[in-house]
C-alpha cells in the first residue's frame, strides 16, 4: 500500500524535473527523524534539509522530488514539522531587520496618547510591540531596539490603564517589572501615576514565588544567554533564582545566530540544556526546515550527523535518515543513510547518480523505498543494510587467532619488560659489590618486540572482525558512521604496560 502511495506521489512530481546546474552542487541533506509514536499505529518520520550553501533551483527540485517520494504519510513536513520543532526544541529568532517605520510608529502612539486617544494609541503601540517581540535576536543584540520595546510597553500600559482595560494594563506593568526591573518610569516626563503602577508591580513580582534555574550547554558548549532580551550570562549558569512564570531564553554560540527557547519556571528547580552549536545551524523559517552550514567542508559533514542525532533525540526519535546530494555537477550523487539515534549505528545506505542527468522516477522511488525499509533495487549504487550482513559469510571471524595473538602479546610483554629492567643488575642479593651481573638485554628486547607485535596484531584482528562487511552490497562508511565509531571506541577493555622505578608490569581496565 505504501509503495503505491509513494509511486503516485512521485509521478505527480515528474513534470517538475530540472536539469542539473552548471555550478558545483552544495552539500544538501534531507533528514528524516523516525519518531517512536507512543500510542500510535505507526511511527512517524520527520524530513529536514541540511545545506552547506543556499541551494540552486535544480538541487531544490531534486531534493523536493525525493521528499515527495518518501511521502507525507511516512513523514511530517513543512509547517507541521516547524510547529513540532518549535514546540519541543527551539524557535526561529525572527527577522534580521527592525520593524518598518519604527521611530514614526512609536512617535504616533505617543502623540495619540498625549491627545487622549487612548484606544487608538493602544492599537498602534500593541502592533509595534508585537513586531518587536517577534525579533528576539535583534532585541537581545541591538540596544536601541530594546529601548524601543521598553518605551512601547510603557506607553501601551498607560494607554490601556487610561482606557479602562485593567487586566491588559496589569499584565503589561508586570512585564515591565520583570523585563526592566531597574528602569522605573520618569516622574518628570509622565507624572506620578506610572511610577506608582510600576512600583506596585515590582513589589508584587519580588514578593511572589521564586524558582531556581540552571542552564548548561550540550557537550559543555559555552553559550551566550539572554533572558527576556536582557544579557543573562554564559553557560554553565548554576542556580539562578527568578520569579516563577513564562520566560524567553535566547541562546547563541559566540557571534553566531542563535534560537529562542520559551519555557515555564515553577517553584521547583529547573535545568535547561541548550545545544547552541546545533541551533546555530537550524533554520525553521518560511516553512523550510534545514541545517545550514557555511561551507561544504569536512567539518560541516561531521557536524551534520551529530546535530541531526541531537535534534532527533530532542523530539524522542529512534532513527535519523540522512540524504545528501554531494560532489560536482559532473559526478553528483544523491546518497541516503539511516542511522540509529541511540548509538549512531548505520542501518541502511544507498545512492543514486544525479549527473550528468537527473535520476529518473524509478531510481528515486527505489531510493525512497529502500530508505524506508524496502528491498534494494539494481537502480541503486552501493546499497547496504545491516540485515544483509550474514554471520559467518560476509563478516570476518578469524577463528581463535585474535585471542592467540592477544595471549602471546601479553606473555611477551610480561616477560620482556622485566628482563629489560633486570639487565645490568648484580646477582648478589644485598652485597654492595657484586662481580656478576645479569645480561638479559637481548632476550628482553626480543620478547618485548615480539609481544608488542603480537598485541598489535591482536588489536588489528579484533578491529577488522568488527568492521562493516565488504561484499557487493557494501557502501563506503559515511562521516556519521565514522563519528559513531569514534564514540564507540571510547568504551571497552584496555591493556597497557607500565614502568616504575624498581618494578614493571601490565595494567588492565575497562571503561563503560
Amino acid at each position: 500500500m505504501l509503495d503505491r502511495q509513494v509511486a503516485r506521489m512521485l509521478d505527480r512530481q515528474v513534470a517538475r524535473m530540472h536539469a542539473p546546474a552548471r555550478s558545483p552542487i552544495p552539500f544538501t541533506l534531507v533528514l528524516a527523524l523516525a519518531l517512536a509514536a507512543a500510542g500510535s499505529v505507526e511511527a512517524r518520520q520527520l524530513l529536514l534539509r541540511v545545506e552547506s550553501a543556499p541551494p540552486v533551483a535544480a538541487e531544490q527540485a531534486l531534493v523536493g522530488r525525493l521528499v515527495d517520494a518518501i511521502g507525507p504519510n511516512a513523514a511530517v513536513q513543512g509547517e507541521a514539522l516547524v510547529a513540532l520543532i518549535e514546540r519541543q526544541v527551539s524557535r526561529d529568532p525572527g527577522p534580521t531587520t527592525a520593524p518598518a517605520g519604527l521611530a514614526l510608529r512609536l512617535a504616533e502612539g505617543q502623540e495619540r496618547f498625549i491627545e487622549g486617544e487612548y484606544t487608538a494609541a493602544a492599537v498602534v503601540l500593541a502592533d509595534l510591540r508585537d513586531e518587536l517581540l517577534e525579533r528576539p535576536a535583534l532585541l537581545s543584540e541591538v540596544p536601541p531596539l530594546h529601548d524601543a520595546l521598553y518605551r512601547a510597553t510603557l506607553l501601551l500600559a498607560l494607554a490601556q490603564q487610561r482606557a479602562g482595560n485593567r487586566a491588559e494594563a496589569d499584565a503589561l506593568w508586570t512585564a515591565l517589572a520583570r523585563g526592566f526591573p531597574d528602569r522605573a518610569p520618569s516622574r518628570a516626563e509622565l507624572g506620578p501615576e506610572p511610577v506608582e503602577f510600576f512600583r506596585a508591580a515590582l513589589e508584587q513580582v519580588r514578593s511572589g514565588q521564586r524558582g531556581s534555574l540552571t542552564i548548561t550547554g550540550a557537550r559543555g558548549d559555552r553559550c551566550t544567554l539572554f533572558l527576556d532580551e536582557r544579557a543573562f550570562g554564559t553557560t554553565p549558569l548554576p542556580g539562578a533564582t527568578l520569579p516563577v512564570g513564562r520566560y524567553r531564553l535566547y541562546a547563541r554560540a559566540g557571534r553566531q545566530r542563535g534560537r529562542l527557547i520559551v519555557f515555564e519556571l515553577g517553584p521547583t528547580a529547573k535545568h535547561l540544556v541548550v545545544d547552541c552549536a546545533r541551533d546555530a545551524a537550524l533554520r525553521t523559517d518560511r516553512g523550510v526546515i534545514a541545517l545550514r552550514y557555511a561551507a561544504a567542508d569536512r567539518a560541516s559533514s561531521l557536524q551534520a550527523p551529530a546535530h541531526a542525532r541531537s535534534l532527533a533525540a530532542a523530539v524522542a526519535a529512534d532513527e535519523v535518515l540522512l540524504v545528501g546530494m554531494q560532489g560536482p555537477v559532473a559526478h553528483a550523487t544523491l546518497t541516503g543513510s539511516v542511522l540509529r539515534v541511540r548509538d549512531g549505528a548505520l542501518l541502511r545506505r544507498a545512492s543514486v547518480r544525479a549527473a550528468p542527468a537527473a535520476p529518473d522516477p524509478a531510481a528515486l522511488y527505489a531510493l525512497a523505498g529502500f530508505l524506508l525499509g524496502g528491498a534494494p533495487s539494481p537502480a541503486l549504487v552501493g546499497a547496504w543494510s545491516a540485515s544483509s550482513a550474514q554471520p559467518g559469510t560476509v563478516t570476518r571471524a578469524y577463528g581463535p587467532w585474535p585471542w592467540v595473538a592477544l595471549a602471546g602479546g601479553l606473555v611477551g610483554l610480561g616477560a620482556g619488560i622485566p628482563l629489560l629492567i633486570l639487565d645490568g643488575r648484580g646477582t648478589c642479593s644485598g652485597a654492595p659489590r657484586c662481580p656478576e651481573r645479569y645480561a638479559t638485554a637481548t632476550p628482553g628486547l626480543i620478547l618485548t618486540v615480539a609481544g608488542g607485535v603480537a598485541w598489535a596484531g591482536a588489536a588489528t584482528l579484533f578491529a577488522l572482525r568488527r568492521s562493516p562487511p565488504q561484499g557487493k552490497n557494501h557502501a563506503v562508511a559515511t562521516t556519521a558512521t565514522a563519528t559513531a565509531a569514534a564514540e564507540a571506541s571510547r568504551f571497552g577493555p584496555w591493556i597497557a604496560p607500565w614502568l616504575g622505578p624498581r618494578a614493571a608490569g601490565l595494567t588492565a581496565g575497562s571503561a563503560f
